[in-house]
């Protein structure tokens, strides 16, 4: 199924959006390479604030039907009670759905993300909440290292992220690089067990198209156009509800963060990799960006997935 163009009319998102969980998917998405996730993973540090950082996860579990795990890693520094907090938690948890699988375990490692790398697996989306804002930007912090290091799928959401719904539409954000094109199929993998349309996005500077002139302003925009065709022509016999949509603004994080809240997105699926000013990066600042800043999770697919 395929639209090649912006929407003629203002998507009724909230119709899909049920007031809990979003209808279940039919089964796991196949995100990696056609094969579904066997688990969701989520480090627990075990704080006042974990019923928060866990609950998105234990939300795709049951929407996924995929057993969730919970897994603390205590390092060298930290005491060893960490067996009757998580185990606390766990049956916090069992109790308020019976119906999912939900497993703890205690790992002892020299830092978290060791610990995170020694349990996940290479079929594990690994659930990386954050309430530190900028401070994943720490070349040591633990989302940064997993994603360089994993070979998984990591979701990761800030503090901006407040109840998402789940399985509306996706948001694919390209900047024209094959490296950003590899999140295209987990994000079709996402779409197609839910039922969400999938939304390839540009961002096209805008400070850049103010100071062009009228005719390279009209350049700009058909060059983004063709790009978008031509992506979404190699999926035309695909089953999903496929579209593009171009905007202009100074900041790409903020333009995303926008269209997400505009169309009611449910997720955002990017690649670590892009092209910014021709130049890749190891860990692109707007895929970061949208963690720090946006109000709904973002899937990264990293360099080992």
């Amino acid at each position: 199924m395929l639209n090649t163009g912006p929407d003629e009319e203002p998507d009724d998102w909230r119709a899909r959006v049920s007031t809990s969980d979003s209808p279940h998917a039919s089964r796991p998405p196949g995100l990696f390479s056609g094969r579904p996730p066997l688990e969701i993973l989520v480090p627990v540090a075990l704080s006042e604030h974990e019923d928060d950082r866990v609950a998105l996860a234990a939300r795709y579990g049951r929407f996924w039907s995929l057993p969730l795990r919970l897994v603390h890693v205590r390092t060298p520094a930290q005491p060893a009670d960490g067996e009757t907090g998580l185990g606390a938690e766990v049956t916090r948890l069992r109790s308020s759905h019976p119906e999912q699988v939900i497993a703890g375990e205690v790992v002892e490692a020299d830092s978290v993300a060791s610990g995170i790398g020694q349990v996940a697996t290479d079929r594990s989306v690994v659930f990386l909440p954050s309430q530190r804002g900028s401070r994943w930007l720490d070349e040591q912090s633990v989302g940064v290292t997993v994603v360089h290091t994993f070979s998984g799928l990591a979701m990761l959401y800030g503090p901006e992220c407040h109840d998402p719904p789940i399985g509306t539409s996706v948001i694919v954000p390209l900047d024209g690089s094959r490296l950003a094109e590899r999140a295209i199929e987990p994000a079709m993998a996402v779409a197609t067990t839910s039922g969400a349309i999938v939304r390839l996005v540009t961002v096209m500077p805008a400070a850049s198209i103010d100071a062009a002139s009228e005719l390279l302003l009209e350049g700009v925009v058909d060059s983004e156009r063709r790009y978008l065709r031509r992506i979404t022509s190699r999926y035309e016999e695909a089953p999903v509800d496929l579209r593009w949509e171009t905007t202009s603004r100074d900041d790409p994080v903020a333009g995303i963060d926008a269209m997400a809240a505009e169309h009611g997105s449910s997720l955002i699926v990017a690649a670590t990799h892009g092209d910014s000013n021709g130049e890749r990066q190891l860990f692109g600042s707007v895929c970061m960006g949208l963690v720090e800043q946006g109000r709904v999770p973002v899937l990264i697919v990293t360099p080992g997935a």
